[in-house]
């Protein structure tokens, strides 16, 4: 399955020990979808955080509300 949309951080956990930034994808529609890097550290996410503001492309699969991401690639703009 493949999403495409720009990545954003967004606060998670407030003022928990998880506080965190998660990162999402907001399609052209304004979906916004959680994504996970298998491998990646959940809580720093350092491949999802080089990606952030850039709009790209994933190819993974959804499980439950998160989108689990095989692939990142950016989309080249026109």
């Amino acid at each position: 399955m493949k999403l495409a949309g720009v990545i954003q951080a967004k606060k998670v956990n407030r003022g928990s020990k998880s506080e965190r930034l998660s990162y999402q994808i907001v399609d052209s529609g304004g979906a916004q979808t959680p994504l996970l890097k298998l491998g990646d550290n959940p809580f720093t996410n350092p491949l999802l955080a080089s990606y952030e503001g850039r709009e790209v492309e994933v190819d993974g699969e959804l499980d439950g509300d998160v989108f689990l991401v095989d692939s990142i690639k950016p989309v080249r703009q026109k």
